[in-house]
């Protein structure tokens, strides 16, 4: 008489023994990841959806319990305590050792499924890294309908990932129209500090000795970077700017957010220069960036570089006509322009 496996009504059938598939297995343990790793409201989604998943049949169910099982060995101490070494039953050494190759067996496949889980979920999902020259405009539509557009002279490395969206700036500024998603918030980090959101238009721009941060739509956390070095993003925000406001942040520590034209922000995309009160060594700078040939850039005198420093500029200007904001500028600071070596030189007037 052959021996038939019973089941006792109201009791769950062995998760094994129904036999679930490894992608109904890598699906259950992505879920899964998502209730560890996203943040609250993405983590609550995924247990819902894990629950329903489970409830739409046996097997599914059996693939989720043993998704969790291997996700939770690959927790040392949990799988110590599972993995235990049997003891040797007199007589039978042999069924002792494929008891033990048994169990390490299904150890070894939580590790490595668990593991995989894991990793997966931390591997980045997309990588870019973008870079602009002297006079160069770089729009960019990234994977999630996201738009950033580089201004000239930048270089953004950009890392996409299940559970957030980061762009390391190390030069150079970005205007961001970022498509809202609660459950990726975007950061972009600089050596002065870090901004996050969840959906808004804005921009960064670094300098030699700060950072730019102009919002132009939605709301935008900015961290500065700490005396001890660190940008401190587990803590409150230093300030938060809402559409029309901008802040700098310098190694001596963050301004009070300003006033700023919601439609200004960014108008370099559309041709333009915009400045408010700004030092006129940073404006000049920014023309530069503009500039592509070397007989258009600009400099400053060295001889009264004190006194420039100390000079503000406001206006609008078109990047077109460098020439047109030069001859104008006299006109707007106690300052004088000449040529040298075919360069405009700017010089305080004596």
């Amino acid at each position: 008489m052959s021996a038939r496996a019973t089941q006792t009504p109201g009791t769950k059938p062995s998760s094994r023994a129904l036999k679930p598939t490894r992608g109904q297995i890598a699906h259950a343990l992505s879920l899964i990841g998502r209730t560890q790793h996203g943040d609250a409201d993405d983590a609550a989604a995924a247990a819902r959806a894990l629950a329903d998943w489970r409830a739409e049949s046996p097997v599914q169910d059996a693939a989720a319990d043993i998704a969790q099982s291997y996700w939770a060995q690959t927790d040392g101490a949990a799988l110590r305590e599972r993995v235990a070494v049997p003891k040797r039953v007199d007589g039978t050494p042999r069924q002792a050792r494929r008891q033990m190759l048994t169990w390490l067996g299904v150890g070894g496949l939580a590790i490595v499924f668990g593991g995989v889980a894991r990793r997966q979920w931390l591997q980045p999902t997309h990588t870019l890294a973008l870079r602009t020259g002297k006079g160069e405009v770089l729009p960019h539509t990234l994977p999630d309908g996201s738009v950033v557009t580089l201004a000239p002279h930048t270089d953004v490395q950009i890392t996409y990932y299940r559970n957030r969206r980061e762009f390391q700036l190390s030069r150079g500024g970005l205007h961001l129209d970022v498509q809202p998603d609660t459950s990726r918030p975007l950061s972009v980090a600089t050596q002065f500090g870090n901004v996050r959101v969840l959906g808004t238009v804005f921009t960064v721009a670094l300098r030699d000795d700060g950072m730019d941060v102009a919002v132009a739509h939605g709301r935008v956390a900015v961290w500065a970077r700490s005396p001890d070095g660190r940008v401190h993003v587990d803590r409150d925000p230093d300030v938060t700017l809402a559409a029309g406001q901008a802040v700098t942040t310098l190694p001596q520590g963050i301004g009070a957010p300003q006033a700023v034209t919601p439609r200004s922000v960014g108008a370099w995309r559309e041709g333009w220069l915009v400045f408010q009160a700004t030092p006129l060594p940073q404006a000049i700078a920014q023309w530069n960036d503009f500039l592509a040939q070397p007989a258009q850039q600009m400099r400053m005198a060295d001889a009264d570089a004190a006194a420039l420093r100390g000079l503000r500029l406001t206006g609008t200007f078109p990047v077109s006509d460098p020439a047109g904001f030069l001859q104008g500028l006299p006109t707007m600071l106690p300052v004088r322009v000449r040529r040298e070596n075919g360069q405009a030189v700017i010089a305080a007037l004596r």
